[in-house]
């Protein structure tokens, strides 16, 4: 047995992460948890990468992840097998233990840290990289041999968060030694580092992405558009038209050619609820107007949606909220008929959205496109009118077929039924920003909000001191197959698009309940 610790002393004890590696999504029961299997990646070759958990008797124990088969031999995948049967039927589960015996199924190249982008090459190394710096554990136990090289770079720091010591193992029995009876392991520099994130209220955090997200406009779409949204939940109205008002006359006289700018419009309308201002009603109303012919008829849907599931939050909220600010019904007419437009398109038999109709790819943020564009939509109509309940009915239909894709971290994935696809962080903060509104408004059973703080606890583990984040989907046109959708790269550290929603999410959080 060789044995390789690089332990600091154990800090001042701060709220432990609740494991999602063994808790369910649909909220926290007290007591023991079961084991549970779920799936932490896949090779190049679409291999998922399996990891079975058991969690521990006391709440505060030490998260250690027990690897076989990192060079795709079985011998050292067969003795984490038995190590983990000797552990789960063990009287002595004083340690949270995951344990992955076939870390590298395919028996793949790979390297450690694993080269950028994310998934884009090394799938395999990157997905137990990423699964690692999720859960920042105590100790990581590798069986048989390491040539690639993951247990040094363990040691020289997992990114933003710090050192992982490890261990390297030969036999099962060693690993049951390692982890049977009353063992301790010091707290790791890197779990330490992921328990001070946790310990992040929506306030701070709020406060923290609208200081870093939301400072500058540029050209007027839905990604800046968000974080300035975000800011005016926060009460900064005159910082975000501080920001705003050098570009009226620009936005007035451009010319609007895409679905991007007509959801970047939102951000006025926002401004005019808040301010009274006519002049942002006007800017607003004349993006929602595009949607009208010239003899004023309303157009089967509205332009430049390209028959994407992203037009269902590009333009359905700006339709509600000027129909709301202007009092007239065909604006909220208008927002029907281009879902029911997108839906005759994109809904699937099970529920889910295809991103576009030339893939049957149920793309993550696709579908979170369309849950949370309901959802802002459905808060500006009145239940007086009609439409607030058929809308309602797809908003619930929706929730109800994403809450079986949840993973155990409390995250949706970047393809929503493939378990091996990685899981996204904005697709997630949009989803449950989503969710969460739907248990304030009513429109969801109260259970709902275990699933959301689930999805909370997930983002922000992965929500970095820097207001970076982990495993953002690159920006996504429609892909031709399902294999190019699971190719997209993932983004690592600062990203607009995810600052703001996860700003949203943020401020969802802080709102009366």
């Amino acid at each position: 047995m060789s044995i390789v610790f690089f332990w600091r002393a154990a800090g001042p004890q701060r709220p432990r992460l609740t494991s999602g590696l063994v808790l369910l999504a649909f909220g926290l029961a007290s007591g023991t948890a079961p084991a549970q299997t779920w799936t932490v990646g896949m090779t190049a070759a679409q291999q998922p990468l399996e990891a079975v958990s058991v969690p521990a008797q006391e709440s505060e124990a030490p998260h250690i992840v027990v690897i076989g088969g990192l060079s795709g031999d079985r011998a050292s995948s067969t003795a984490v097998d038995l190590a983990y049967e000797a552990y789960v039927n063990s009287a002595n589960n004083h340690l949270d233990v995951s344990f992955l015996p076939r870390a590298n199924p395919g028996a793949d190249r790979l390297t450690f840290p694993p080269v950028a982008p994310a998934y884009g090459g090394d799938p395999t190394a990157w997905s137990l990289w990423q699964f690692l710096t999720a859960h920042a554990p105590d100790a990581v136990f590798i069986v048989g041999g390491d040539e690639f090289g993951l247990g040094p770079a363990l040691a020289a720091g997992l990114p933003g968060l710090g050192a992982v010591p490890y261990l390297t193992l030969d036999y099962e029995n060693e690993v049951i030694a390692a982890i049977d009876g009353p063992a301790f392991y010091p707290r790791s520099g890197a779990r330490e580092a992921l328990q001070a994130r946790l310990a992040r209220s929506p306030a701070s955090v709020a406060a923290g992405l609208a200081a870093s997200y939301g400072q500058s406009l540029g050209p007027l779409t839905y990604i800046p558009g968000m974080a300035l949204i975000g800011r005016l939940r926060l009460g900064q109205v005159a910082e975000v038209e501080a920001v705003v008002r050098p570009q009226l006359d620009s936005i007035a006289a451009m010319e609007i050619d895409n679905s991007l700018e007509i959801a970047g419009h939102l951000l006025l309308a926002e401004l005019a609820e808040r301010t009274g201002n006519a002049r942002y009603l006007a800017l607003a109303r004349r993006a929602a107007d595009l949607g009208f012919s010239e003899d004023d008829r309303p157009l089967e849907a509205m332009p430049f949606h390209g028959e994407y599931s992203d037009a269902f939050f590009m333009a359905t909220p700006l339709l509600a909220k000027v129909g709301k600010l202007t009092g007239e019904a065909r604006y909220f007419d208008l927002a029907e008929r281009h879902v029911d437009f997108l839906a005759g398109r994109l809904l699937r038999p099970d529920g889910l959205y295809n991103h576009w109709p030339r893939a049957e790819a149920a793309w993550g943020r696709g579908n979170a496109f369309v849950l949370l564009g309901l959802a802002l939509a459905l808060s500006d109509i009145p239940e007086t009118q009609a439409v607030h309940a058929r809308l309602l009915a797809r908003y619930r239909d929706l929730a109800t077929t994403l809450l079986p894709h949840v993973d155990v971290d409390g995250l949706w994935h970047n393809v929503i039924d493939v378990k091996g696809s990685f899981a996204e962080l904005s697709a997630t903060a949009m989803i449950a920003t989503a969710l969460q509104r739907g248990v304030d408004r009513g429109w969801l059973e109260p259970f709902h909000q275990g699933v959301v703080d689930r999805a909370w606890e997930g983002v922000l583990a992965r929500t970095d001191a820097d207001w970076g984040f982990l495993d953002v989907c690159e920006s996504t046109p429609g892909q031709d197959s399902l294999d190019a959708y699971l190719g997209r790269r993932a983004i690592s550290g600062r990203d607009e698009r995810a600052g703001g929603m996860m700003l949203l999410f943020a401020t969802e959080r802080l709102q009366p309940r």
